[in-house]
């Protein structure tokens, strides 16, 4: 189940940074995989989200066909223009001083071995949004 997951990563991640989390995703909202794997994708995305400043990070999920579409949305800074083009290779470049560049290419690898994907649907100065796609649990 989806909702309990994200809960887990916010209450490690989020609340004792001060960021809000709010969950729109439905009991019935759940993914097929190794819950370990998918508690460090959203551990990443809630934990960069709080890096960039986020005072909220919105978690929303919705069927299409056979897969949950989940939307990861903050109200952070945003990232800068010329790290989007390399966001998800290892190592290329990290968007905070002292990053590895290597937290969102393994989140893809993660959802890409559970039949999923990520990809960036926006980010500018009033927050970025990652969508992502699972096969429903």
């Amino acid at each position: 189940p989806l909702r309990p997951l994200v809960a887990e990563a916010a209450t490690a991640l989020a609340e004792p940074r001060g960021v809000a989390i709010e969950i729109a995703a439905g009991d019935e909202a759940a993914v097929e995989g190794d819950r370990n794997q998918l508690f460090r994708v959203f551990a990443n995305l809630i934990g960069n989200a709080a890096e960039a400043g986020a005072k909220r990070v919105r978690v929303e999920a919705a069927a299409a066909a056979d897969m949950l579409v989940i939307a990861v949305s903050d109200d952070g800074t945003g990232m800068p223009d010329d790290v989007k083009d390399t966001l998800f290779t290892p190592f290329a470049r990290s968007s905070r001083p002292g990053g590895s560049g290597l937290g969102l290419a393994i989140v893809r690898e993660i959802l890409r071995a559970h039949g999923g994907d990520i990809l960036l649907a926006a980010s500018g100065p009033k927050g970025t949004t990652f969508r992502l796609r699972l096969p429903l649990g």
